[in-house]
């Protein structure tokens, strides 16, 4: 059913049912790691972009979960919501729908209980649809969301939080990381961070090579070669002593205010 046919609240099937907020769009917030094509899209119908770091939960066979993170962007579309099917599934915090064809997956939250027992999830106006959008993906999305000018004269409006200090330097030193990882080649320089070293030096090492899908570089340390892991890599020194620009974190509001960070 369409979005805006659909009412404040979609009864999927018994037990299970969706919340939608006030209004005729949706904000939809779509990721792309840095290093994917992607990451440089742009398109005058994007209300905001955001540099992120992106959280990924990963099991190993035991059963047992860790979390990775990666640099990217958000990029930020106001969607009518007659562009907006639902599609009749249980997603139980993660909402399946269609927008221009593509199955998207809003990511929501959701609480079970209540008089029958059932599910609700609860959809806000600016919700997440994942990581790793496409070119062309984005592009037809972008093709159909409010521009700017549009959501002012509707009234639509944007906040946006600040990164917290210690969350923009994490995403200097990713963003570092991403970039030198592929610039690095024979002869580049690497620096250590502070309490690693190899044969009791921190740096710098001069790259001999990077074995295919291995994560470390073969460098020089006097007459030997040693394998310098990437996690003992300073990637901003290393991309300063080599005079590589890195992309600094982006924050852009077209249609609002961008907020200090709350207190902690």
């Amino acid at each position: 059913m369409r979005m805006d046919l659909a009412g404040e609240r979609f009864e999927v099937e018994e037990g299970y049912r969706v919340d939608l907020p006030p209004g005729n769009h949706l904000i939809v917030v779509a990721g792309v790691k840095m290093g994917e094509p992607a990451y440089d899209f742009d398109h005058l119908n994007i209300v905001a972009k955001k540099s992120e770091l992106f959280e990924f939960k990963h099991y190993r066979k035991s059963g047992n979960k860790f979390w990775t993170s990666k640099a990217g962007i958000s990029f930020y579309l106001a969607i009518p919501k007659a562009q907006i099917e639902i599609l009749p599934e249980k997603g139980y915090s993660y909402v399946p729908v269609l927008i221009q064809g593509r199955k998207c997956i809003l990511n929501v939250s959701g609480i079970g209980g209540g008089i029958d027992g059932g599910w609700t999830d609860y959809v806000r106006r600016v919700v997440d649809i994942g990581c790793g959008w496409k070119i062309a993906a984005l592009r037809s999305l972008a093709g159909i969301a409010l521009s700017p000018d549009e959501c002012r004269a509707q009234g639509i409006t944007l906040e946006i939080e600040r990164p917290r200090d210690y969350q923009q330097a994490g995403l200097v030193e990713a963003a570092a990381a991403v970039t030198m990882r592929t610039r690095l080649g024979p002869g580049s320089q690497v620096l250590l961070h502070d309490g690693w070293d190899y044969q009791g030096s921190q740096g710098p090492f001069t790259v001999e090579s990077r074995p295919r899908r291995k994560r470390y570089f073969l460098c020089k340390s006097g007459l030997s070669l040693v394998r310098v892991q990437y996690t003992a890599i300073d990637w901003i020194k290393t991309a300063e002593i080599n005079s590589v620009t890195v992309p600094g974190p982006v924050l852009v509001n077209r249609i609002g205010t961008v907020l200090e960070p709350t207190p902690a």
